[in-house]
């Protein structure tokens, strides 16, 4: 009877000590202040092309997407255009789109490939897929109605 007490202990305790979780090394990688490097790109599902527009061009491009959907959501897509982004360790964020600032908090999922960021304001989640990081370039991905919309950064010293 002693043997099964132990036996249940010892798994119990080995079930609590294996679900406890480890931050992912992105975390500690995207913490600092990112500048934009190049005009994003837009992909869709079908043909993944590189746009060579300007940011105003393709918000347009974007606005009619959502529109054709039946909804409007122009400030969504002119938040996605981000000039700047900085990742504090204390898990707040910054994100600049030229002329509004959205403050927040951050939070990434245990694989390190997904980050979510709550606005303090108006209480909306934008979600951004890290394509690739590193220590000095980030290249995240939002999704879009019709496909993928990606932006390179730049670690700023």
């Amino acid at each position: 009877m002693k043997n099964i007490l132990y036996f249940v202990i010892f798994i119990t305790g080995s079930l609590y000590l294996g679900s406890c979780s480890v931050s992912h090394v992105n975390n500690k990688l995207i913490v600092g202040h990112w500048k934009k490097e190049q005009p994003g790109s837009y992909s869709n599902g079908k043909n993944s092309r590189e746009d060579t527009l300007s940011d105003a061009q393709r918000l347009v491009e974007l606005k009619k997407l959502y529109l054709e959907a039946g909804k409007d959501k122009v400030q969504g897509l002119r938040d996605m255009m981000y000039t700047d982004i900085s990742f504090k360790a204390d898990k707040t964020v910054t994100l600049s789109t030229g002329k509004k600032n959205i403050h927040g908090s951050w939070k990434m999922n245990s694989k390190g490939n997904k980050v979510v960021i709550t606005d303090t304001s108006a209480a909306v989640k934008h979600t951004l897929i890290i394509v690739s990081v590193d220590s000095l370039s980030l290249k995240i991905s939002q999704p879009v109605i019709e496909g993928n919309f990606q932006q390179d950064f730049k670690k700023t010293l």
